[in-house]
């Protein structure tokens, strides 16, 4: 559909091997004397598999690059919301405006990930994320008491 031609044509980056959001210039366009590109690796990459709106080839991309790589977004519980490559990420269990954007584990962006790689055929990372992420909130209901 058209919607999801615009999204292939302006926000598939392929020199980075992902979908990226983009700054809006004047009138619509890509800001003068920029791409327009904002470069984080975010779990929000991610809605493009979800959406089915990437290419077979540019999902294998972003699932090898990315998505299955401990150094990006794959943690030890679960998809995180913005890898630790960034320079503002910050695993500090601090609340202050935006920080729960800067690296924790979200349950519910876990599941749009864990769609999006069973509609791609990445089954095994999806079944690897969900198992990472039951870890992580089963842990934390014991130490809080909850699930006793």
């Amino acid at each position: 559909d058209d919607t999801a031609a615009a999204m292939r044509r302006w926000l598939w980056c392929a020199p980075d091997g992902t979908y990226y959001n983009r700054r809006a210039g004047a009138g619509g366009g890509v800001p003068s004397g920029t791409d327009g590109w904002v470069r984080r690796v975010t779990y929000s990459n991610y809605t493009a598999l979800y959406a089915r709106v990437a290419t077979a080839g540019q999902a294998a991309a972003m699932i090898t690059r990315y998505l299955g790589a401990p150094a990006h977004l794959l943690s030890a519980g679960g998809v995180r919301s913005l890898s630790p490559a960034d320079a503002a990420y910050s695993d500090a269990p601090t609340i202050e405006p935006a920080s729960n954007w800067r690296g924790p584990v979200w349950p519910i962006a876990n599941w749009l990930v864990g769609v999006g790689l069973v509609r791609y055929g990445a089954r095994r990372l999806a079944a690897a994320v969900a198992a990472r992420l039951a870890g992580t909130l089963l842990a934390d209901l014991d130490a809080t008491g909850v699930a006793a």
